[in-house]
This record gives C-alpha cells, sequence and structure tokens, in this order.
C-alpha cells in the first residue's frame, strides 16, 4: 500500500476543483498521511479528517484535533483551530 504525503492530497483534490484554499505550514506538507477519515471514533496521529456532513458538531474537529490529526479538511469557512487545514 502506497502512503501519501499531504502534499499528494492537496495536490490532487486542487487539481480536481475541489481545494480553493489551505492553509498547511511547509514543514507539513510533507507529512505522511496514515488515516483518511470522516470518523473521530477512527482517528490515529497522522490523519486527515474530513469535516462533513449538515449533522457536523464543532465538538467532532474539537476531538479530531486532541487525537492530532495533522490536518482537516471542510467545506465551509468554521472558526480556526490550527494553522493545517483544507477549504473546499
Amino acid at each position: 500500500m502506497k502512503i501519501l504525503k499531504l502534499i499528494d492530497y492537496i495536490t490532487a483534490l486542487t487539481k480536481e476543483g475541489l481545494l480553493i484554499n489551505h492553509s498547511v505550514s511547509n514543514e507539513n506538507l510533507d507529512k505522511d498521511i496514515l488515516c483518511l477519515t470522516y470518523d473521530t471514533r477512527e482517528l490515529s496521529d497522522s490523519a486527515l479528517f474530513i469535516v462533513k456532513g449538515a449533522h457536523f458538531r464543532e465538538e467532532y474537529l474539537d476531538q479530531a484535533m486532541s487525537k492530532h490529526a495533522l490536518a482537516f479538511v471542510r467545506r465551509r469557512n468554521m472558526q480556526e483551530k490550527t494553522e493545517s487545514q483544507f477549504q473546499t
């Protein structure tokens, strides 16, 4: 199984027109993504957390950050939690 880096996800999402902005620090761009999920129960270190759904609550993002998610993807503006985030 090939392990992708955060920059790989940023590049793919941008190429497909799904990413309009990101604020990932240069030091995090080269980090491996070992978990890609929208479920906080599945999170681990080096995760890319997908913020999604009409029933999403702010506490889910808090849980993701407390479990050391490397970055998160969000659909629209939310209160900024960390410098490692995308906006779609």
